[in-house]
């Protein structure tokens, strides 16, 4: 993938795809990325910290879409 309504700025629970490091990025500030990103979609509503403290560099990680049964 390439550089499709690629930007220069993301605010806190973007996700975006970033082409130059071929990496998924979550967002949890307002910030300039190193090099411009493809947004994909947003997330709300987590604890962080909970959410993530058990990832590590290399791991796999799964993003599912929040259905309307999951309230």
């Amino acid at each position: 993938m390439g550089s499709e309504k690629a930007v220069s700025s993301c605010e806190a629970g973007d996700i975006a795809y970033w082409p130059q490091g071929d990496a998924i990025c979550l967002f949890f500030d307002t910030m300039t990325p190193y090099g411009k990103v493809n947004p994909i979609g947003q997330f709300t509503g987590i604890n962080y910290e909970s959410a993530f403290e058990h990832l590590r560099s290399g791991m796999s990680a799964v993003l599912r879409q929040k259905s309307s049964s999951d309230s």
